[in-house]
């Protein structure tokens, strides 16, 4: 009889490919592929704590520092109480991506798999900032009682496995680092590029300011000065400065649905029909978007930031760049790039990077391995 493992979300694992940028459904087939049964354990906000979140907000934009609601105690307990208890007593171990409210608040023997890509401690004045002291004592409180009550701890990245065990004390052997892997299926396509046709890159992310969206537009307006045709294809945004919308270099897409076929499809064709990816993102835990460029072969240029050192390895599948480097830095890299004809040798990379790392086989070995 196959060992079950509960996974605990909002989202039906088994179903929703948008959730979590995909991972929660890629997570999910790894623990299947694994030959484990999944099983979806509700836990979803209730009324009362999406209220309070809205009120909270409202406080946030009125009063000298934030609050956020779920870096609290009582908003922890809220977001715990509506958790499906039913189908807890049938399954050997419980799978949580990113809750931490669960491992805080619910008394069990049944180990508990914990998943995420930050600590509290790095998010703090990092993704977020300018929280009370109440909030930011309560936010480490709760991470540190939720960390200790978990028996493995996987980790995007090595930033925060460190994090885990050099600020919360955690076993180094309860500790896994596991890169995420790409949230797309396709077929990679490498090709160098010639200097007689459009240069073609990609920004895709959610946060237009956070992801450095108008750096990448101005490295693209950059290059088209300095005799370089390039055109920059913008996804992921659901809006973009009206100076960015009448500017024949960029060709804005949009957000698309992974869950829609058609959306998910020319998702796909864009980054693969791209030379580069470009995501000067200025805060980043382990953007997905790097292990799908190197799925499809595309070398990547971003910022050294957060837990991307897992993602993208300097001179093999692309650049990380100082955080003091403006568009001229990047615009520059692109041209050591071009000079040096090197897109194959960085597509090669990707390649590499992807089957080596950046994929979910090494879940399904590590669930193997450490579960039995």
């Amino acid at each position: 009889m196959k060992k079950k493992i509960g996974v605990i979300s909002a989202f039906n694992p088994k179903e929703d490919k948008k959730a979590h940028s995909g991972l929660l459904y890629r997570m999910n087939m790894a623990i299947e592929d694994a030959g484990f049964e999944t099983v979806w354990i509700k836990n979803s906000e209730s009324k009362l704590y999406r209220l309070l979140a809205r009120f909270c907000t409202f406080l946030s934009l009125v009063l000298p520092k934030k609050i956020h609601l779920n870096r609290t105690y009582l908003g922890t307990y809220l977001l715990y109480r509506t958790l499906d208890k039913t189908k807890i007593g049938y399954v050997d171990y419980l799978m949580v991506i990113h809750y931490y409210h669960i491992p805080l608040w619910l008394k069990t023997n049944i180990p508990i798999i914990y998943r995420s890509d930050a600590t509290f401690n790095l998010a703090n004045n990092y993704y977020f900032n300018n929280l009370w002291k109440w909030n930011v004592k309560q936010g480490e409180g709760i991470e540190k009682k939720a960390l200790a009550n978990c028996c493995y701890h996987i980790s995007a990245s090595n930033w925060r496995n460190e994090s885990l065990i050099n600020h919360y004390d955690i076993p180094e052997e309860k500790c896994f680092v596991l890169e995420n892997g790409p949230c797309i299926e396709a077929k990679n396509r490498p090709y160098s590029y010639s200097g007689d046709e459009i240069l073609r890159m990609v920004f895709s992310g959610v946060d237009w300011e956070r992801k450095g969206g108008q750096i990448a537009v101005d490295v693209c307006n950059s290059l088209n000065v300095r005799g370089v045709k390039c055109k920059l294809y913008i996804v992921g945004i659901k809006e973009i400065p009206e100076s960015c919308l009448n500017n024949s270099n960029i060709e804005f897409v949009g957000f698309l649905n992974k869950n829609k076929e058609d959306e998910y499809n020319l998702y796909v064709n864009i980054i693969r029909n791209s030379h580069l990816m470009i995501l000067p993102t200025k805060a980043e835990f382990a953007g997905v978007v790097f292990s799908e460029a190197s799925l499809l072969g595309i070398p990547i240029l971003t910022y050294d930031t957060g837990g991307i050192s897992n993602y993208v390895i300097n001179g093999l599948n692309g650049y990380r760049l100082p955080l003091n480097s403006g568009s001229e830095g990047f615009v520059d890299e692109v041209l050591k790039i071009i000079s040096s004809n090197r897109f194959t040798v960085l597509s090669e990379g990707a390649l590499t990077h992807s089957r080596n790392k950046l994929n979910w086989s090494n879940w399904v070995n590590w669930y193997k391995a450490v579960l039995k």
